[in-house]
């Protein structure tokens, strides 16, 4: 993914779209998603790796 299909919106954004009611929510979805078998059984635990943040351009 390229940084042109990547959006960035704020909190105070984000907070407002649902004051005016754009955001959706569909209060039947699924608490959870299940995850098969074969996942658990390939699953590995990775060490936490720090991550080099870009300065934001605002």
């Amino acid at each position: 993914m390229t940084d042109q299909n990547i959006k960035r919106i704020t909190l105070a954004q984000i907070l407002k779209m649902k004051e005016n009611g754009e955001l959706y929510h569909d209060p039947n979805a699924p608490a959870d998603e299940s995850l098969s078998a074969y996942f658990w059984a390939n699953v590995s635990v990775e060490s936490f790796k720090t991550a080099k943040l870009k300065p934001s351009k605002t």
